[in-house]
């Protein structure tokens, strides 16, 4: 879980990176408001998640397929490969390890379950 995090804390500051790039290239502020709001809702969800609060993942989760739709959709017209092919690949990466931290929710939900989410995984 803590590669999760680490992984979506990346992908936030990329976000932020990307909104700098824009700000800087075409002058568009609502892009840069954009990608910082974002980040902040990714770093949010980081927070939560590290508290075992399962709900924010969820959100990333569909953070995360919404903007590669977006990504791919930008990286097919313009066949650049910075911010679209970059963000898509991200997105992507943020949406598969998102899916696998929503494995391990039931092992934290679930009072009965002595097993902690360490033993799971090296039961993988």
């Amino acid at each position: 879980m803590r590669v999760t995090s680490v992984i979506i804390v990346i992908y936030a500051i990329i976000c932020f990176i990307c909104g700098i790039n824009v700000i800087i290239a075409d002058k568009n502020l609502l892009t840069l408001i954009f990608y910082f709001a974002v980040g902040i809702v990714l770093i949010g969800n980081v927070m939560g998640f590290i508290k075992n609060n399962f709900s924010g993942m969820y959100i990333t989760l569909i953070l995360s397929l919404t903007l590669s739709i977006v990504f791919a959709l930008h990286l097919t017209k313009s066949l650049d490969l910075f911010p679209g092919g970059l963000m898509f690949v991200a997105s992507l990466t943020s949406l598969g390890f998102s899916v696998n931290a929503l494995r391990y929710r039931s092992s934290f939900n679930n009072p009965d379950n002595d097993n902690s989410v360490e033993d799971e995984i090296k039961k993988d």
